[in-house]
């Protein structure tokens, strides 16, 4: 077998998900930080990257080739060509829909900065607050 003998492929054991959500962002923190690489995330779950590279291309494809022909029968309505302004790209047709109770926000860096020194500010106030009035979580304490 020669040096071949020693060409092999770790297969770590799957389990399934205790709590998918938890495991589903540490995985996306864990690629956006590069910590790791979206492959060997996938070989931890023993998932094959390169079959989820093509599948995922193949589905935006049709998504994407679909979407355009749907934008075009749109455009060519009746209403659309006497209001320019409606017209539609595949963008808009292909949008993806966040599920039932899930939201989304886009922050920019100076925002989520903010956002923490505020949190940071109020945490502070409400504890001078507490020291000051002589309570301690809403009780006054003996003195």
């Amino acid at each position: 077998m020669g040096e071949a003998f020693f060409n092999h492929e770790w297969d770590f054991p799957a389990w399934p998900y205790v709590e998918p959500l938890k495991d589903i962002q540490a995985d996306s923190m864990e690629i956006a930080t590069t910590l790791n690489s979206p492959r060997r995330v996938a070989a931890r779950r023993n998932l094959d990257f390169e079959t989820i590279v093509q599948e995922k291309c193949a589905d935006e494809e049709k998504l994407i080739s679909c979407a355009m022909q749907v934008a075009e029968k749109i455009n060519n309505t009746p209403y659309v060509q006497a209001n320019p302004d409606e017209r539609v790209t595949w963008r808009e047709v292909a949008h993806p829909q966040l599920g039932n109770g899930l939201q989304m926000q886009i922050l920019d860096k100076n925002s989520a900065s903010s956002n923490e020194r505020s949190e940071k500010e109020t945490a502070s106030n409400q504890s001078r607050n507490g020291s000051r009035n002589g309570r301690m979580n809403g009780r006054r304490v003996a003195a």
